[in-house]
């Protein structure tokens, strides 16, 4: 009994002496966990704001005038009056006679000059024992393939006359000349008397050019 007393009295005392050194060590405060680079940024020290790009003022300008260009009603182009003739034939027939001369390469002034000698600018003229019609005194018997490609039907009309005389004028200037070319024309060969192509030639000198109004 005595001696269980003894070891009761020892782990008293021993308990005593853990409280003692308890009480004296201090008492450790908790540490951060340490933040990886992965998980943190940095908060930004100046608000970020975007960059402005720097345009060139020529840039800028170059693009005003393009959109000014760009939204501007176009104008119609401007055109020329057509070169017309103090001769006695309408207007609207003078352009159509022009245009379709220019169109097989001929001067305008060279084929007023077959019709002045050919019928005097009367549209419903007819010589030959009826056999020559029109403007141009065209005899459709010698023509009819040429007027069937041309899609001519009736040589009385001036513009359709007008059409197959320039088509023939073409053709033949082209193959003898511009005097032999009229001489065939009156004469259906490119050799003998010249006066007919001289005539024609004279007339149109005098025409050169043209009369715009």
């Amino acid at each position: 009994m005595q001696r269980l007393n003894k070891y009761i009295l020892a782990g008293a005392l021993a308990l005593v002496a853990e409280i003692a050194l308890f009480a004296v060590l201090p008492i450790p405060e908790p540490q951060e966990a340490p933040i990886t680079h992965a998980a943190r940024t940095e908060a930004p020290t100046e608000p970020i704001t975007a960059k402005a790009t720097e345009i060139p003022v020529e840039t800028v300008k170059a693009a005003y005038i393009a959109t000014e260009t760009a939204t501007e009603t176009p104008t119609e182009p401007e055109t020329m009056p057509p070169e017309r003739y103090d001769i006695p034939l309408p207007e609207d027939l003078q352009d159509y006679l022009i245009a379709t001369a220019h169109s097989y390469g001929l001067d305008p002034a060279l084929v007023i000059a077959v019709i002045w000698r050919e019928s005097c600018y009367q549209a419903d003229a007819v010589g030959d024992a009826g056999q020559a019609i029109g403007l141009m005194q065209i005899q459709p018997r010698w023509h009819q393939e040429r007027m069937r490609r041309l899609g001519v039907t009736d040589l009385a009309d001036p513009r359709s006359n007008i059409l197959v005389g320039c088509d023939i004028l073409a053709e033949v200037i082209g193959q003898y000349g511009v005097t032999g070319g009229l001489t065939y024309y009156r004469w259906g060969r490119s050799e003998g008397d010249g006066a007919y192509a001289a005539e024609v030639l004279a007339y149109a000198g005098t025409m050169e050019g043209g009369e715009s109004r």
